[in-house]
C-alpha cells in the first residue's frame, strides 16, 4: 500500500518522537503507529485524529503535514 498518510514515519522523525512515546500519548498501539506508518495500513478516522491533535495539528493539516 503506497498511501500519502504512511509518511508519518518521517513527520514522527522530524519532530524527534519515537513510536512509544505516540503510543503513550494517543492510546494507539505501537504495532497500529508501526503498520500505518510503513503502510500496512491506513488508519481509521478516531485514529487520525488522535495523531493529528498529537502533533498539534488540525486533521486538514496533518494530512497536510504527512502528504
Amino acid at each position: 500500500m503506497n498511501n500519502k498518510l504512511t509518511r508519518i514515519k518521517e513527520y514522527r522523525k522530524e519532530n524527534g518522537v519515537k513510536i512509544i512515546d505516540i503510543a503513550r500519548a494517543t492510546g494507539l498501539t505501537r504495532k497500529a503507529i508501526y503498520e500505518i506508518e510503513n503502510g500496512y495500513t491506513l488508519p481509521r478516522y478516531q485514529s487520525l485524529i488522535k495523531l493529528a491533535d498529537y502533533f498539534g495539528l488540525s486533521v486538514a493539516d496533518y494530512i497536510k503535514a504527512v502528504s
